[in-house]
């Protein structure tokens, strides 16, 4: 999150980044009180930088729901 903040140049990066990492405990909301919280900082900053910190939160967004989240319970399909 840091490094995205940094290259976006979005002002009070290191801020930020603990703010959203802080708030990513929180089950369920965090990472998307924390994501709001991001992007409303860089649409400050710029265009660019908003665009690329939405993208940057949809691809953490997508990659921590499937590392982190528990597979559905139920009978597994064999391939025939």
């Amino acid at each position: 999150m840091y490094v995205a903040l940094k290259i976006s140049g979005v002002r009070f990066a290191g801020l930020i980044a603990i703010f959203v990492g802080l708030t990513d405990l929180i089950p369920l909301i965090g990472a998307t009180i924390g994501a709001i919280v991001a992007i409303t900082a860089a649409a400050f900053h710029s265009v660019p930088a908003l665009i690329v910190i939405v993208i940057f939160f949809a691809a953490y967004q997508q990659l921590e729901n499937q590392m982190t989240l528990p597979k559905r319970p139920g009978p597994r399909r064999r391939p025939s």
